[in-house]
């Protein structure tokens, strides 16, 4: 019997790879495929499964049943961090997967997390990835003291992903500086992926200038409509928006 993952979950096993032996934990599992295919893979040392609802919490229990590896890994119901039990750390939990959910909704689990465990949470590996708010995770993973180890990308379903690998500690201010690209695109782009010139971030970018020019398409159109006390607000979310474009039009020069 083998579990199959997904390209983006795939992707996610890769750097789990290089934390074999180590103690997982997984928030919001997606069915414990992940953790179940680490486990397999004999990469896993330890799992812990943290779900918030209900219906997620029994399908992770009966997949883990029916691989039969409740001895490897436990299911927990709780809110994110908040199952984690203080002899967890002394077992040593080392890396922790929050992966397929939004950006802000995982800075509010690392958040909670950070305020249940002021001094516990820098010693370990975070294995992120966002949906979307990508800039939002990174923005608030530089406010907090963690800093990149790597990034990655990729590419599912004409949609793309960033895997995001931070660990505690404060973060190079050289990273989000640039002579292409102001901190804000840095944030939304990833320096890492930028840096690097990743194989798919010309793809990227083009992804990205297409969703800016359909936004300034809209605010113009928006614009005829408007009164007059929205009007200036809605101006400079137009012109902050045509100089991203400039910026990564630019780019693509440079990829």
């Amino acid at each position: 019997m083998e579990v199959k993952l997904s390209k983006r979950l795939c992707s996610i096993a890769t750097y789990c790879e290089f934390y074999k032996g180590s103690c997982f934990l997984d928030i919001g599992a997606d069915h414990a495929k992940l953790l179940i295919y680490l486990a397999c893979k004999s990469i896993l040392k330890k799992g812990i499964i943290s779900e918030l609802n209900l219906g997620p919490y029994l399908n992770s229990k009966r997949q883990i049943e029916k691989f039969k590896l409740q001895n490897f890994i436990d299911v927990r119901l709780g809110d994110g961090f908040l199952v984690l039990k203080e002899e967890d750390f002394l077992a040593g939990l080392d890396i922790v997967i929050i992966a397929g959910l939004g950006g802000k909704l995982i800075t509010e689990i690392l958040s909670k997390g950070k305020e249940a465990f002021p001094s516990k949470l820098h010693n370990i590996t975070f294995i992120l990835q966002p949906n979307e708010g990508e800039a939002i995770l990174r923005n608030w993973l530089k406010k907090n003291y963690f800093f990149l180890l790597t990034e990655d990308l990729v590419k599912e379903r004409n949609l793309f992903y960033d895997i995001i690998v931070v660990k505690g500690g404060k973060e190079k201010e050289s990273l989000y500086k640039d002579s292409f690209l102001p901190e804000a695109l840095l944030l939304e782009i990833g320096p890492y992926l930028w840096n690097l010139r990743h194989p798919l971030l010309r793809e990227k970018i083009l992804f990205l200038l297409k969703k800016k020019e359909q936004k300034v398409n809209f605010l113009n159109v928006a614009l005829k409509k408007v009164k007059n006390s929205s009007l200036e607000k809605i101006e400079l979310l137009t012109e902050d928006l045509k100089k991203e474009i400039s910026f990564l039009k630019n780019a693509l020069n440079f990829i």
